[in-house]
């Protein structure tokens, strides 16, 4: 402030989002132990990012446009899920989610030179679907032992600033990507459960492989950053879970919770250097 007062001012004018989802049990659904579920969601998300030129930034004092970007997405689901209580010992859940996604108004600035606004290109509309299965089985070898095997596959679809964020600040620019595909994941499970008076212990043994990853990755040479899939990450893990209820006295329950993963990168095309180590932010323990 001493040297000057000028800045930048970025203004998230009209960001945000709404969601509203509905669900509906109905047990014992056409025949004893036969349960239903089903239900909708809608999620509607907007992002306008304003980066203004300011000769005060401290006072708040805009000045002319020097990038925008934003942009709307929409994302509504329906799901089905049948459990069945097959018999005292075996039980299984069988689901389906269906999505469907849509990006819209979406646009960054293109600036002409030889016009005196800064200029704007629009994003052309993006529609796209996906199915969501999952089913597990369950086996009770006592009152007090459960085994549960779960296998699914789920989808990501992007968000506004992955698809649609756009500026230049000093000395890094990012870039938008309103071409990205939505993440898959395919998703395994083992788990063992242990009743105990007033708990239980849990093991989970898991792995996944996610393809597609949108992650914002940099051209440090140019110091350009974009969200770009990473193509293929595989996870594989260990949880363990320890539940005690009134522990020493009624009032006192403890929960304790340790995982383990490992986690790595098996394809990234715009930086093949990468590919072998751990996936950003994915903790060892």
């Amino acid at each position: 402030p001493q040297y000057t007062a000028a800045g930048e001012i970025k203004d998230f004018d009209d960001s945000g989002w709404q969601t509203a989802d509905v669900k509906l049990t109905v047990n014992d659904f056409l025949m004893n132990g036969l349960q239903l579920k089903v239900g909708a969601r809608h999620e509607a998300y907007a992002l306008n990012v304003d980066v203004y030129a300011s000769p005060d930034y401290a006072n708040g004092t805009k000045g002319d446009y020097k990038s925008r970007s934003g942009g709307k997405t929409t994302l509504d689901g329906v799901f089905a899920q049948l459990n069945w209580e097959i018999t005292d010992q075996w039980n299984t859940s069988l689901g389906l989610r269906q999505e469907q996604f849509k990006s819209n108004d979406g646009y960054y600035d293109k600036d002409d030179s030889t016009t005196p606004e800064l200029d704007l290109e629009m994003i052309p509309s993006v529609s796209r679907s996906a199915s969501s299965p999952k089913f597990s089985i369950g086996y009770l070898p006592s009152n007090s032992w459960l085994l549960r095997y779960s296998i699914a596959k789920a989808s990501r679809f992007p968000i506004p600033e992955e698809l649609f964020s756009q500026y230049k600040a000093y000395n890094e620019e990012s870039l938008s990507n309103p071409d990205l595909l939505p993440e898959e994941g395919l998703h395994h499970n083992l788990m063992v459960d242990k009743t105990l008076d007033n708990g239980n212990l849990r093991i989970n043994v898991f792995q996944e492989s996610i393809n597609n990853v949108i992650e914002s990755q940099t051209d440090i040479s140019n110091n350009v950053r974009t969200f770009v899939p990473v193509e293929q990450v595989d996870t594989a893990g260990v949880e363990f879970i320890a539940n005690q209820y009134g522990m020493f006295f009624t009032d006192l329950d403890v929960r304790f919770n340790l995982v383990y993963t490992d986690s790595e990168i098996i394809n990234n095309t715009p930086d093949p250097s990468i590919e072998g180590n751990r996936f950003t932010r994915m903790p060892k323990w």
